[in-house]
């Protein structure tokens, strides 16, 4: 069988260190123990604190080896041996070497069924323990697999706290990578706006341009015939005025010469 191995929370450890001491005293045993399969090994989780408890926590021993517990894991169900050495099955398992001939144990199970391990009480001489000890010890099985589910549910809302931070802090990220999206769409219609300006600047230059040339052909011609025709009126002026200066003493000549009418009247 594959088994799962749990992580359990310090609070909780501290938890079942208490019931594991208090249920050794109530069974009066030396050893009260907590144990969680692991894949291939089997760890004393918590140890009850009890002189001649041969067991200490975190210690680990390989499955497939004939422990009770492996039984109780197997079979999910209660294992009462009162004494090992008396039973032809059990006297040769490993527990038999720390001296511990009694056993009493129930399986413990997580919240989706798995086997986590189990609690039991082991004892150093021959043991047969009364129905109300067994009901006891099926009632602090109980009490741990409800822990169980606070701590699953804890792992989910630790989950569930975790996505949220992370979505928040991939809402940050995007959020600025939009806001450098943004500013680098406004840093382009910025450049764009200002092309376009320089655009239009330069197309109504150019087309100035376009019109003080057309205008200054349109004028030229004109400007250039009234030039010429001014010159050559100009140039007749001239000329009508010299020949004008030119006539004058001659006529003077002959208006002196004529005789005067009044004398020749006389």
């Amino acid at each position: 069988m594959a088994y799962q191995s749990h992580e359990i929370p310090e609070n909780f450890l501290a938890k079942w260190q208490d019931t594991t001491n208090v249920m050794a005293d109530i069974f009066d045993v030396p050893a009260g123990l907590i144990m969680r399969v692991l894949p291939s090994q089997i760890e004393v989780l918590v140890s009850a604190h009890k002189p001649g408890n041969p067991y200490e926590a975190n210690e680990k021993a390989k499955l497939n080896t004939g422990l009770y517990c492996e039984t109780v894991m197997a079979s999910r169900a209660l294992l009462h041996v009162p004494n090992a050495l008396h039973d032809p099955h059990w006297e040769h398992n490993p527990d038999i070497a720390l001296n511990m001939v009694s056993y009493l144990g129930v399986p413990l199970l997580w919240p989706d069924d798995e086997v986590f391990g189990t609690i039991c009480v082991l004892d150093n001489k021959t043991r047969n323990f009364r129905e109300k000890y067994v009901e006891l010890l099926w009632e602090i099985k109980k009490s741990i697999e409800s822990d169980f589910k606070l701590i699953e549910q804890q792992e989910r809302l630790l989950a569930s706290n975790a996505e949220l931070l992370a979505a928040i802090a991939q809402q940050k990220s995007d959020a600025a990578k939009l806001q450098q999206s943004n500013e680098q769409l406004n840093l382009a219609l910025s450049t764009l706006t200002r092309m376009q300006a320089e655009l239009l600047r330069s197309e109504k230059n150019a087309a100035l341009g376009s019109l003080v040339a057309g205008v200054s052909h349109e004028l030229n011609t004109p400007i250039g015939n009234s030039l010429m025709a001014a010159s050559t009126l100009q140039f007749h002026v001239e000329e009508f005025a010299g020949r004008m200066e030119q006539a004058s003493p001659a006529a003077r000549c002959a208006s002196s010469s004529r005789p005067s009418t009044r004398a020749a009247t006389s």
